[in-house]
């Protein structure tokens, strides 16, 4: 049975003041290094709204608050840190279960750094971090039971689990059901006319996007993840 999803792309815009002088004089390009950061920021806030955007106002719905993705509620009421890689491996399984294809994971950088530090049980060296170890990680490029891990300080550290307000989520899923909707491409834009009499010029960064999950039970959300 197919149905339809409704996307609709809401802006995302910054805008930066800049003098002439400083235009005209530095090297490198001032112009280029405000796009650049225009850029960034712009892509952070894209990585916001997808996980934890509230859907109200002018603001897509991220996978935090969206329904029909499975949530792993595996470490505890008030959640706990990470002492092994159970909780992925369970993910992974939820969403071959839900037909889907597991292809990414995408957690907080402390998060991961928690991760790096889980040992191998090992009689002759205690101390060897699982992540080198060769086994299920290449801590070196990231990856998690072969599949990619990304990393994004956009991810909340704040959230609420039981009597607990410092956990974060990991997200596992199937890459092809998440789907951002894009109006054009980010439009990065130099005016000087506006400030004229201030000699002054302006850059704009544009972003219309919004975020889709056709099939949300692909995605799992492991709640209750601390790191300390």
């Amino acid at each position: 049975t197919m149905a339809g999803i409704v996307a609709t792309p809401k802006k995302l815009a910054a805008l930066v003041k800049v003098y002439n002088e400083l235009i005209a004089d530095a090297n490198p390009s001032v112009i280029e290094m405000i796009m650049a950061q225009l850029t960034r920021s712009l892509s952070l806030g894209l990585d916001l709204a997808a996980f934890e955007g509230t859907g109200t106002e002018n603001e897509p719905c991220g996978l935090s608050l969206t329904s029909g993705i499975t949530t792993n509620t595996s470490l505890g009421a008030d959640g706990s840190v990470i002492a092994n890689l159970d909780v992925i491996a369970e993910a992974i399984a939820s969403i071959e279960s839900a037909n889907g294809r597991p292809s990414a994971i995408a957690m907080h950088p402390d998060v991961w750094g928690v991760i790096g530090k889980i040992k191998v049980s090992s009689a002759v060296n205690t101390n060897e971090p699982l992540l080198t170890a060769g086994t299920v990680a290449d801590a070196i490029q990231h990856r998690l039971f072969g599949l990619p891990v990304f990393l994004t300080s956009q991810l909340s550290r704040t959230e609420r689990r039981g009597n607990s307000t410092t956990c974060s989520s990991i997200y596992v899923f199937d890459a092809s059901q998440i789907v951002c909707v894009r109006a054009g491409q980010m439009r990065l834009e130099l005016d000087k006319s506006r400030l004229f009499h201030y000699d002054q010029s302006e850059i704009r960064g544009v972003l219309r996007a919004d975020w889709a999950f056709p099939n949300p039970s692909a995605i799992v959300r492991i709640v209750g993840v601390k790191t300390a």
